[in-house]
């Protein structure tokens, strides 16, 4: 070993023993005994080795049918080169720079990892652990054309899922509320079938990435979970997708009191966009719209968007005037059917700004508007700082059994008005 003090892009670094690279190719295959780690170049712990300039080598990685690899990568170098490129088992793939212990995962055939130093010196390496899916039954679920309320399918444990839809099952994911959790939706795989032995259609990330959805071509998928992670690493939305199949794009956020969904960007120069909404918080589900900036129509729906809109509770267009507007309920979904927008929200209703000009429009809609749901509940608090006049049109109320719908006026915190 030679110790070297290279300034363009380390301190003092260990140059490792390169490995022989025959045909520019080098395969593993897992272990006999599989219950531990396979490293290479060597057994680092402390300093990743450094790869000399105009290395360049291939690493095919094999998996088994029913087993899967998990690759836990660490790559330094300058930042404007990305020297390692990954290519998964359907040819997608992702350029790597500077990275520590970031973790990757091949499914059956396998994958591979191509290093190409270049002129510079590269510090590079890995490990490899092959593992067994999980043997679990798998949760049970459905998605219908008659709902309104999309299935949000949070990681429970190693358990995976196996989804049925009247027609096709649809599959869209949230963001992380932290960036550095992005990573675990790697761990994420979808199969376009009943079980995984069905064609991959991709991961988490995959699906985060593209601002797409994943479509199975029958009325099956089923997700499963590599690994297990008790941290919020995104969501899974599951529809029908009878009712999707007219979005170009996706995006999403689960909003909390750490992350509150407060700008939101829609392009819809491509086809109609959605921006899905989880607001699951208990002490934020409401989301106030108080200005939309660009061109184009925004619909609004409380669940997931719906063929028939019996769920869609406004629409605007852009530079609306009736701003603020809170929504309620545990999800909703903005859809923009043409040009771009810039869409500003709040997770509180005190966000709300001081009326300029009057008349101001609004509404008051139940928590799960447009659904068959016994939850719809609503409430809701609208304060003016002068002395204004309100009018109140109720245009459908359906009450039974102990239901009661109660509004109340005051004046200098005095009850002036009240009728149930």
């Amino acid at each position: 070993m030679i110790l070297l003090l290279l300034i363009s892009c380390f301190t003092t670094v260990i140059i490792a023993d390169v490995p022989e690279c025959t045909n520019g190719v080098r395969t593993f295959d897992p272990p006999q005994n599989r219950s531990v780690l396979l490293w290479y170049p060597t057994n680092f712990t402390n300093t990743t080795p450094i790869f000399p300039a105009n290395y360049e080598c291939e690493y095919q990685i094999t998996v088994p049918q029913g087993w899967f690899v998990r690759i836990t990568l660490s790559v330094y170098c300058k930042k404007d080169i990305e020297p390692v490129l990954i290519t998964d088992q359907l040819q997608r793939t992702e350029r790597v720079t500077n990275v520590d212990e970031q973790r990757y995962y091949f499914i059956a055939p396998g994958g591979k990892i191509k290093l190409t130093t270049n002129d510079e010196r590269v510090q590079f390496g890995f490990s490899l652990y092959w593992q067994q899916y999980a043997a679990t039954q798998p949760l049970q679920l459905n998605v219908s054309l008659s709902d309104t309320q999309p299935i949000v399918l949070e990681r429970n444990g190693m358990k995976p899922a196996l989804v049925k839809a009247d027609t096709k099952v649809s599959a869209t994911i949230l963001s992380p509320v932290y960036n550095y959790l992005i990573q675990n939706l790697r761990t994420l795989i979808f199969f376009d079938g009943d079980s995984w032995n069905s064609t991959s259609l991709g991961t988490g990330l995959q699906l985060l990435q593209g601002n797409t959805q994943f479509v199975s071509s029958g009325s099956s998928m089923t997700v499963l979970p590599l690994e297990s992670f008790y941290n919020d690493y995104g969501q899974i939305v599951l529809q029908d997708y009878e009712h999707t199949k007219d979005i170009a794009s996706f995006q999403g956020l689960k909003c909390t009191l750490y992350s509150r969904c407060e700008d939101l960007k829609l392009d819809a120069s491509g086809g109609p966009a959605a921006f899905q909404l989880y607001t699951h918080d208990i002490l934020s589900v409401a989301n106030v719209l108080t200005e939309i900036k660009g061109t184009g129509s925004l619909d609004v729906y409380i669940g997931g968007v719906t063929i028939n809109k019996t769920n869609m509770i406004s629409s605007y267009s852009a530079e609306s005037q009736n701003l603020p507007q809170e929504f309620l309920g545990a999800f909703k979904t903005l859809v923009l059917t043409n040009g771009t927008a810039k869409l500003t929200m709040s997770a509180f209703s005190k966000t709300f700004k001081e009326t300029v000009t009057f008349p101001r429009k609004g509404f008051i809609a139940s928590t799960e508007y447009g659904s068959l749901s016994t939850c719809q509940d609503s409430h809701s608090v609208v304060t003016s700082l002068m002395i204004a006049k309100f009018r109140i049109s109720i245009r459908d109320v359906d009450l039974s059994g102990y239901a009661t719908l109660d509004i109340n006026g005051y004046k200098n915190e005095t009850l002036v008005f009240a009728r149930s």
